[in-house]
């Protein structure tokens, strides 16, 4: 479980978690849950997965490994061995760890540890570090792992912990946003692997650039995710009749981000170290240095948004953001407090799966509503709401979903209105094409028709009289 609390935006882990999927790299899924201990709310988690024996058994096959090692303060030389704990306590022979270690020291070029070592899965994980402006990977000897693959006996460079990433905590934010990898690599052996294969190592970069790392990307992705954890973050700095914070332990902490600053993070407001902000500067400077192909509607210099104009490309309904001051529900299961999944156009194509916390998820319905009876969720299998379920906790084109921790289980809130069906018929222009309009307002395309968004994994009409 992580708090994440020392960022703002709740989104760096789970993006980063994210990016490694798109690319398919190994790496640990991040979903969100509420918190509850003994009934009383303790605030808005990250759940991960953790790089133990049990991950590699279910991600390589391997049963009990004994060559799966966690790195404190690792150079990944051999006067660097004593930072390395390996995840099996009962495994004590090293022989293996250092043998690597030793031909890591010694390789003068990629070349002399190829047939012992993943290079190309290596790159891939510096050159996102590089991207994501990160300090606390490869460049500090920190918070990675490495692994020992029996399969073709190489070892395997595996990251974790994004919290520091995509800008977060920059000395200086465009400074450090206009480093050039020359300027950022201050890893002796990633150094002499790197150096000796940089235009194969560049073409790494070029191609994670192109696929993932880029606005058109990751901004709707960014924009998915702010709309669906929205509710939740605001139920999470809602203080309780006490005006006590929920989860906050350590009464001395005075780490604390306001909605308005959590909005402002994810958005461009460099005040923030806003994530579309870094995002984007990061790839206009890539692009231009690295002689990248990249889309030019994000290369101009007029692209800048302030935050209150991303606010109002962003607008949010009202139900969706309240939070009762007083809510307090009973719950004593992590499981039984997993959010709702959300299917994505960022990641459609990645079964991100999280082991045994599957019983109370939402599952997304697949018929279309046939009738007008006021319980409109019965149709899908769930209850509605009684009058004392009011927070909206997850929406999706069928309707408002709330939470019944009484019963755990989820509930239908109020009728759903399908927005496609305005007061006029004709005002839904995108239907005669055999597309629905919109419920928002955020625009992917402009045809010769009108404006197109993307919502609940399929095209739809923008009506502009409502936007």
């Amino acid at each position: 479980l992580r708090s994440d609390i020392s960022e703002p935006s709740y989104m760096r882990t789970k993006l980063m978690s994210d990016i490694h999927n798109k690319l398919g790299l190994p790496s640990l899924s991040a979903n969100y849950i509420l918190l509850y201990i003994n009934d009383e709310f303790i605030g808005l988690y990250i759940l991960t997965d953790v790089y133990k024996e049990t991950w590699i058994e279910h991600v390589y096959g391997e049963k009990d490994t004994k060559n799966l090692y966690k790195c404190d303060s690792c150079s990944l030389t051999y006067d660097g061995r004593s930072g390395f704990e390996n995840e099996n306590k009962e495994a004590t022979d090293k022989k293996e760890l250092y043998e690597f270690l030793a031909k890591l020291t010694t390789a003068e070029s990629w070349t002399d540890v190829e047939s012992i070592f993943d290079i190309d899965q290596f790159y891939k994980e510096v050159a996102i570090d590089y991207l994501a402006a990160s300090f606390d990977h490869i460049n500090s000897y920190h918070n990675f792992y490495v692994y020992k693959n029996p399969q073709n006996n190489k070892w395997i460079y595996l990251v974790l912990d994004f919290d520091f990433d995509l800008g977060w905590t920059l000395s200086s934010f465009e400074s450090d946003v206009y480093k050039t990898f020359e300027e950022y690599l201050e890893n002796e052996v990633a150094y002499k692997l790197i150096y000796s294969n940089y235009d194969h190592f560049i073409e790494i970069l070029k191609e994670i650039v192109v696929k993932v790392f880029n606005p058109a990307t990751l901004f709707p992705r960014i924009d998915e995710l702010k709309s669906f954890i929205r509710p939740y973050v605001k139920l999470d700095k809602t203080p309780n009749s006490d005006g006590k914070y929920p989860g906050r332990m350590n009464i001395n902490d005075r780490t604390f981000y306001t909605m308005e600053e959590w909005e402002a993070s994810t958005e461009y407001d460099i005040s923030q170290l806003g994530l579309k902000q870094f995002i984007l500067l990061k790839y206009k400077f890539v692009c231009q240095e690295y002689n990248i192909e990249c889309d030019p509607n994000y290369l101009d210099n007029n692209n800048n948004i302030t935050i209150t104009e991303t606010e109002l490309l962003y607008p949010t309904e009202t139900s969706t953001s309240t939070v009762e001051s007083t809510f307090i529900e009973t719950t004593t299961s992590i499981e039984d407090t997993v959010l709702p999944t959300v299917t994505s156009i960022f990641d459609s194509n990645i079964d991100e799966t999280t082991t045994s916390i599957e019983d109370s998820i939402l599952s997304t319905a697949t018929s279309t509503q046939g009738n007008s009876d006021e319980c409109w969720s019965e149709i899908y299998g769930y209850p509605c709401c009684s009058s004392k379920v009011k927070t909206v906790y997850a929406q999706d084109e069928y309707g408002d979903w709330g939470y019944d921790f009484t019963k755990n289980e989820w509930c239908g809130l109020a009728k759903h209105e399908d927005s496609s069906k305005q007061g006029e018929s004709e005002e839904c222009w995108s239907e005669i094409y055999g597309y629905p309009c919109c419920k928002g307002c955020r625009i992917y395309e402009t045809d010769s028709n009108g404006s197109w968004g993307y919502e609940f994994n399929e095209w739809c009409g923008i009506i502009s009289s409502r936007c």
